[in-house]
């Protein structure tokens, strides 16, 4: 169950990417750690998504809506987990 769970969240996530920042679909599938900004800008198309159809008519979160909440939530930890990396690629990019 957790599988299908996983293969639907990467299924939406790419969906989302592909729709709202095609940009960073090569980012998405490369398998290398995410930039800061490109987390923050993937963060955001999945918010902007969430707004549009994440909500029921009394703005809770309806099942598309919890999804994009967690995947969120993904992003964020796996930033937290290793923002060092992530902060010397963006460095290195700078330079």
């Amino acid at each position: 169950m957790k599988n299908e769970k996983r293969l639907k969240l990467l299924g939406l996530l790419n969906e989302i990417v592909e729709r709202r920042c095609p940009q960073y679909l090569a980012a998405l599938g490369s398998g290398k750690i995410l930039t800061g900004l490109e987390t923050l800008a993937i963060q955001q198309a999945i918010a902007d998504e969430l707004l549009a159809t994440g909500l029921r008519d009394d703005d809770e979160p309806n099942e598309r809506g919890l999804c994009l909440e967690s995947l969120i939530d993904f992003l964020s930890r796996e930033q937290e987990r290793v923002p060092n990396a992530s902060r010397l690629e963006e460095t290195n990019k700078r330079k």
